[in-house]
């Protein structure tokens, strides 16, 4: 509830800039502020806009509102939505409904780069109703259809200040407060939580004096890159009141911080500036302001110059299907790191249509996959080190029923050109099919290594038996009984695909195995 005080203070403080003010700052600036206009915006007051990764489902409150006053008898705030029509014209907004709205004040703080997790100020029962300020989630479960939402517990966590602001990074791992403790500079810092579990997150630990000042730091966004945090104050040097500004992080432990970035005058105003967010595309901002509205406040986007947009990002898409069935699959999604096995994210998949979304930092190789009980992850991977700008990416994950006679191929497995030498990258592949035959005690399983028609008859043959054999000495050297594994090569005998491109020759190139009992 303390956040909503603080947007009202905004409000009050951007009433008094004038229209003229407003229009004569547009025409001088290298960056276009433009309304969302009248599909999204009314008479009343429109702010703290939530955006989703792909730019195309805006999320914001509004308050004030007669439909608002005529459904819920008060005048709180409540979210509503809207969605993006051909990516020129934002639908009637909708309200999103309980549980997530009530007789209290809501909002949203972030949404998930797969859409399918909500974070939400202030706290609810377990039947939906009001239950105090805080932190809370909530998951989708059906067509913009919401659990109820669930507190997010944070170690040690107390506030003595008047306000409070929240941030999710993208991976959902780590957790950006704007509080007052003991532990304060000034006035409001931004503090840092990393996750220990689920909804549960660690003492907040003050994030240093290169961000903080002794004065306000707050309304703080980490943007799709996990990388570049945006947030406004009024301690540093600024345009006005307090403005929004731009900090990189310099290492893992998210203490380390360039010097903050003024995003200027085209930006910031002689008044108060903040809460703003950006899609993966990194190159528009959303805001809430009350310079040139239609009402009190509104809702509004500026094109960002490239030098304070983010680092650039992959913005992966699809579909988690059975491999069998092609019907759509609920699952955990990970992404890692493909030369470390290191996790650097999670997802969910829709549980209606099975749609996952991700958002990946350009500069690395990453593998990813699915995992649901019953089923193999049959992974995949993307060789992002050359991203330079923002790409989006369609790609379906699948997910192999575990059954005997089932075939399932080994993507991530890569040897030296022409041996049977595993390189680091296998090992995330590897110890995930460790790992199903660890859960299964029962199952036995052939290797079977396939090459492409390049080579003579007899060196793909042999070849083909070596990468297969390697594999099976891998498992048996971590505890795997050999009586479970077998392995054969095939070399060019089965081909998946036409041998007369490159293509089709890299998908020949593949180790399987086949579940020969379960």
């Amino acid at each position: 509830m303390k956040i909503i005080a603080l947007l009202s203070i905004l409000f009050t403080a951007l009433n008094a800039w004038s229209q003229n003010d407003w229009l004569e700052q547009n025409r001088k600036a290298e960056i276009y502020k433009i309304n969302l206009g009248q599909n999204i915006n009314s008479p009343y007051n429109e702010f703290a806009p939530v955006i989703s990764a792909n730019g195309k489902t805006i999320y914001f409150v509004r308050n004030n509102h007669p439909d608002i006053i005529k459904k819920w008898g008060n005048e709180n705030q409540k979210i509503f939505f809207s969605t993006l029509d051909a990516d020129t014209i934002w639908s009637e907004p909708v309200d999103i409904e309980q549980p997530l709205n009530n007789q209290q004040g809501n909002f949203v703080v972030s949404i998930s780069p797969d859409q399918n997790t909500l974070y939400l100020g202030n706290r609810y029962t377990k039947k939906g109703e009001p239950n105090g300020g805080g932190l809370s989630v909530s998951n989708k479960v059906g067509l913009n259809k919401w659990s109820v939402p669930k507190d997010v517990l944070i170690d040690n966590f107390f506030n003595t200040g008047d306000f409070v602001s929240y941030a999710i990074s993208p991976d959902q791992k780590v957790l950006i407060t704007a509080i007052e403790n003991g532990q304060s500079k000034g006035n409001l810092d931004l503090f840092v939580s990393f996750k220990k579990g689920e909804n549960r997150w660690s003492e907040p630990v003050n994030m240093g004096s290169t961000i903080n000042t002794g004065e306000m730091e707050f309304s703080p966004f980490v943007a799709a890159d996990a990388q570049t945090l945006y947030f406004s104050s009024k301690g540093h040097a600024g345009e006005g009141d307090a403005d929004i500004f731009m900090s990189k992080r310099l290492d893992d432990t998210w203490l380390n911080w360039s010097t903050p970035q003024n995003l200027g005058p085209e930006i910031n105003t002689k008044n108060w500036d903040g809460y703003f967010t950006i899609p993966a595309a990194g190159n528009v901002a959303y805001l809430s302001s009350a310079n040139g509205a239609i009402g009190g406040s509104d809702i509004f986007k500026i094109l960002l110059k490239e030098e304070i947009q983010p680092e650039a990002v992959a913005l992966v898409s699809g579909k988690v299907l059975n491999s069998k069935s092609g019907e759509p699959v609920s699952a955990l999604i990970r992404y890692k790191l493909l030369a470390t096995d290191e996790e650097v994210g999670t997802a969910i998949s829709n549980q209606l249509d099975g749609r996952y979304q991700i958002s990946l930092k350009g500069g690395y190789k990453y593998s990813f996959m699915a995992l649901k009980e019953g089923f193999y992850p049959v992974s995949d991977y993307l060789d992002l080190k050359e991203l330079t700008s923002y790409y989006e990416i369609d790609k379906d994950l699948s997910l192999a029923p575990i059954e005997t006679g089932q075939v399932i191929r080994l993507n991530n497995l890569f040897f030296i050109f022409d041996t049977d030498q595993l390189i680091d990258e296998s090992l995330g592949e590897l110890n995930q099919l460790l790992t199903t035959l660890i859960n299964n005690p029962r199952m036995k399983i052939e290797i079977a290594g396939h090459t492409d028609s390049k080579g003579s008859d007899d060196y793909n043959l042999n070849l083909s038996e070596r990468r297969a054999k390697a594999v099976v000495n891998y498992l048996i050297s971590k505890g795997i009984s050999a009586k479970r594994l077998t392995s054969k090569g095939y070399g060019e005998t089965k081909p998946i695909a036409n041998n007369d491109t490159e293509e089709g020759q890299q998908k020949n190139r593949r180790v399987e195995f086949e579940v020969l009992e379960k």
